[in-house]
């Protein structure tokens, strides 16, 4: 919800942007809001609304904030990758694009200059069913993770590194002293892993504000 207001921001700023004083008004075409909404709702909405859910997931099953980075590079290279392999000219390259600039791109590489200067977004059908489409996808990855997740489980880990079977023990069992260990107490209630959700995103947002400008 945040994010989205941010975006919204943008968009307000866009519109304040065409007002100012030191604006040639008579390279502006008259104010139409259509345009503003189109690029929200359509773009980036869905866009936000996708790479949160994804990022969200990774992160909460990883434990690892760097993880959701990568994995957004990663789904550009590979969205990149199957869009070379694939050729612009079908309907797979329109439909595997996450982004939707691929069907932008499709429609508008015969546009003239003037064209793109005055015409609005295209809003093609296939359009809006890329959109659904991974809108459709957000949502199935976001109940996943919904029911994998617990807070007791370990992170899901990807290591290029092969465990040695074999192991050695050692003899360390000449001196045992008997110690009394305090035995715990774990609490998994609903209120506990809101109150553990809260703490872990007040960590995260010192560490982003901190890193931030490094």
């Amino acid at each position: 919800m945040i994010v989205s207001l941010i975006a919204f921001a943008v968009e307000i700023g866009l519109i304040i942007g065409t007002k100012l004083t030191t604006v040639n008004p008579v390279q502006l075409l008259p104010f139409d809001v259509v345009p503003y909404l189109q690029t929200y709702f359509m773009y980036l909405i869905p866009n936000l609304l996708l790479f949160s859910i994804v990022v969200f997931s990774i992160v909460l099953l990883s434990r690892n904030i760097y993880t959701g980075f990568i994995s957004i590079v990663l789904i550009w290279l590979l969205k990149e990758i199957a869009s070379r392999l694939i050729g612009d000219e079908g309907l797979a390259n329109l439909l595997i694009d996450p982004f939707g600039e691929n069907a932008v791109q499709y429609f508008t590489r015969y546009w003239a200059v003037v064209e793109q200067n005055t015409l609005s977004l295209p809003s093609q059908p296939i359009i809006f069913i890329n959109r659904l489409l991974w809108i459709f996808i957000g949502f199935i990855i976001f109940t996943a993770t919904f029911r994998w997740f617990s807070f007791n489980q370990n992170p899901f880990l990807i290591s290029l590194k092969t465990k040695n079977s074999e192991s050695e023990t050692k003899d360390n069992f000449g001196n045992i002293i008997k110690i009394d260990i305090i035995k715990l107490k774990f609490d998994f209630s609903f209120f506990q892993q809101i109150k553990t959700s809260w703490k872990l995103s007040q960590t995260d947002f010192i560490f982003i504000i901190r890193n931030g400008a490094l």
